[in-house]
């Protein structure tokens, strides 16, 4: 398992989550090289290939088929294999960690975030996520349930 170069939200410290966000230079380059490190370690021969609709790991799994000479196998992309959806949190900047958390508010959304067994008041999801852009997104179960848990999805 693969996870995606540094996308362009990473790079600013924001919830990325269902945003379709693109990869940056420096991600781009952290692909070839998860590829590099594969084959010199002599990962290089592969049957089939998954990733999610996101741009940023279609575009990982891309650059590290190139270093691999794989750009022939199938690839199976799902939106299951997706990031967590934030709903309305996606593209907020992320808190910093390294700060004391200086409200019961901030608490609970670590809490929310991470915890992955409670549901919350975030109920607000970002449409942005559920358009019909011709990936199916439209249909996601996630369009249809605001609820904003890992245990959940």
């Amino acid at each position: 398992m693969v996870r995606h170069g540094e996308s362009v939200n990473n790079g600013t410290n924001k919830f990325t989550g269902w945003d379709d966000a693109d990869l940056t230079q420096i991600g781009i380059d952290q692909a070839r090289q998860a590829g590099r490190i594969l084959k010199e370690a002599g990962y290089h021969q592969f049957d089939i290939a998954f990733t999610s609709l996101l741009k940023r790991s279609v575009k990982s799994l891309f650059y590290l088929q190139d270093e691999l000479d794989l750009h022939w196998i199938p690839v199976v992309r799902h939106w299951r294999l997706n990031e967590h959806m934030y709903g309305a949190l996606q593209v907020v900047k992320v808190l910093n960690s390294r700060l004391s958390l200086k409200s019961e508010r901030e608490r609970r959304f670590i809490h929310w975030n991470r915890a992955g067994t409670s549901r919350h008041g975030l109920s607000l999801f970002s449409l942005n996520n559920c358009r019909d852009d011709g990936m199916g997104t439209a249909l996601f179960p996630a369009c249809l349930n605001p609820v904003n848990c890992l245990g959940f999805t």
